[in-house]
Parts: structure tokens; sequence; C-alpha cells
């Protein structure tokens, strides 16, 4: 580790480097963390720092963590190899505050920089069709379900998220609203209906309507409503966010803030303050919306102990 280290510091021309390590001031550290699914080139994200184990390094509260290339490393054939650079990272060591150096030496030299990577590739999304379904044609079947639902905009072009790679795997690429939200977007695109006739969406509808407002189906049942947008699934949703029922009132509000309607906003900052389960996705969903009530919600909320 130090020889990959004096390398890296010879490579950018750092002069005496074995001094600079030596130094009290400074110490080598590992950093590590994990590109998520869907993490984008340009995305910022956390990562983790700590020393090596034999360090004589006792504290890295209010360090600095120099810049550094990470790449994707494995052991292969009893040797540790190295592939391509997949993020740079730099800035503020974040140690844990209430870490006492006497008591918890351990957590002293262990500590993460938040938002302090960049991506510098990106980690595609994809669905793979069953083993026992796989065709062309259903793959652009899918495809064109999917990107009926969901659309982005590259340069000022219209298209759809999904695109149909081969008869088994279509690529997805993210939607802006679920950018912090991939698992739920995920959800949301296995919930959208293939070849559905308007009756049977009527019918589905009335379905998903007594779904919505029982709390053992609430949760499910807003996220297909969520995958079928549209004026009737949100009067359907607005509904459940006026329920007495604290579940129904919270998944109703949460699916209406990713369809970035004004009624969720209530609903989810309460749900914020008053039910901590529920906490973590209302921030979530709240921030995914454009609406400008929400960020005066989330704004609100900073007062709140």
């Amino acid at each position: 580790q130090r020889a990959a280290l004096l390398a890296e510091m010879n490579r950018r021309e750092i002069a005496n480097p074995n001094e600079v390590i030596g130094s009290p001031n400074t110490a080598l550290v590992l950093v590590r963390d994990y590109l998520r699914p869907g993490i984008q080139k340009g995305d910022r994200f956390d990562i983790e720092v700590k020393t090596p184990t034999r360090s004589d390094t006792t504290s890295l509260r209010g360090g600095w963590l120099m810049e550094t290339r990470l790449s994707e490393m494995a052991v292969l054939g009893g040797s540790i190899r190295t592939g391509h650079e997949t993020a740079v990272a730099q800035g503020a060591i974040l140690v844990d505050p209430s870490a006492d150096i006497e008591k918890d030496p351990a957590l002293m030299v262990q500590g993460r920089v938040l938002t302090g990577a960049i991506a510098t590739k990106s980690r595609q999304l994809g669905l793979i069709l069953d083993h026992s379904h796989q065709s062309i044609r259903l793959s652009q079947m899918v495809s064109k379900a999917v990107s009926e639902r969901f659309h982005t905009y590259i340069d000022g072009r219209r298209l759809g998220v999904a695109t149909p790679k081969t008869d088994e795997y279509i690529e997805l690429a993210i939607h802006p609203r679920y950018k912090d939200n991939i698992g739920r977007y995920m959800r949301v695109v296995r919930s959208i209906a293939v070849r559905e006739t308007p009756q049977q969406l009527l019918d589905r509808l009335k379905l998903l309507h007594d779904q919505l407002l029982d709390p053992v189906t609430s949760e499910t049942a807003a996220m297909r409503l969520e995958a079928i947008g549209g004026d009737e699934a949100v009067e359907i949703l607005k509904e459940g966010a006026k329920a007495t029922d604290s579940e129904v009132r919270f998944y109703s509000a949460e699916a209406l803030a990713y369809l970035d309607v004004t009624e969720a906003v209530e609903p989810l900052a309460k749900a914020a303050v008053d039910e901590p389960a529920f906490r973590v996705n209302a921030f979530s969903a709240l921030s995914a919306m454009e609406d400008g009530a929400a960020s005066e919600a989330l704004a609100g909320l900073l007062s709140v102990k």
C-alpha cells in the first residue's frame, strides 16, 4: 500500500514523498465505496476512509482527503488486480462526533467524505425477460409500454426510457424524478402493464381503488397506480391521501409525490414529523418533486426538532 502511494505521488511529481508520508500531520488511508446501480457519470456519492491495520495514525478528525483515483479491485490468482478508474474523490473527512480518542480509538481512524466522490463512469440499468418468454416481439412490446409511461429529453428531443437491445434484454434510462430512488423506479417499471385494453384498465382501477384503502394492500396498490399514472390514477390516490388510516394516507401521498401532485405535500410533511418509520421515505418523496410547495415544506421541517 505504501509502495502504491509513493508511485502515485511520484507520478504527480510531489517533492520528497517519503517526508510527506512520514509527517505526523499526514496518513496513508484506504478509500472505499460502492457505485450504486444506475449511477451516472458526474454524480456525487459518499466514500469511506480508514487507516490500514498497522498504521500509527491516532485520529483522522479534521483531516482532508487529497485527490484520490478510485478503481475496481479484486484478488485474482493470489494477487490484487486493478480495473478501470470509476471515480475521483477528495474532501473533508467526517469522523463520528461522539467518538473519544481514549474510549473509541477505532472510531477515530475511520470516517466518511460526504458527496466527496464523483463517478467517472455510469452503471446501466435494464430489464431481462424470463427465458420462457424471450422474443424480439415481446422485448419491443415491453419497451413500448415502458416508454409510453416514462420518457426523458436528450438534446431537446423526447425519447422513451426503454430501448430493446436483444430478445431478452431491455436497456433503461433513468427518469430524472427517480434518480435518487432507483429501487422504487425499478419496482414501478415492473408494475407497468403490457397490452392492456381500456376496459381491462378500467376494471383494474376499480380493484386498485379498493386495495388502496385497505392498509394490508395499500403499498402495492399505490405503486401500481403510480405505474399507471394519468388522471384516473391520480384521483384515486388523492382520495387515499385523505384517508384516516396513516399507512393508506402515506403510501397514497408517496405515489402522488412521484407523480408531482401538490396534494402529496401536506400528508408527507406530517408523516415526516409524526411517523419515524416513514420519515426517510417522506423526505425522499418530497425531494423528488418539482412543486414549489414541496421545497417550502422541506425548508419548514429544518426547524422541527
